[in-house]
């Protein structure tokens, strides 16, 4: 789940070939890292399906370092 800056919640699934793994993403949660999510709506799910995380300073997250 993610929260815009205008306070919309937004849930996501992760795509197979995301950038990040899920278990990358407690360390952004943990940290209330900043990010941004290219995404695509798909027809027949409830949730959007995130392909790509960057922190906010457009920095990819291949790997998110503790």
């Amino acid at each position: 789940m993610v929260v815009t800056d205008g306070g919309r919640v937004m849930h996501f699934l992760l795509a197979h070939d995301a950038s990040v793994e899920p278990q990358d993403l407690p360390l952004l949660k943990r940290d209330q890292r900043r990010v941004r999510v290219d995404f695509t709506e798909p027809s027949r799910l409830v949730a959007h399906v995130a392909h790509t995380l960057r922190t906010a300073d457009d920095t990819s997250t291949e790997r998110i370092e503790p």
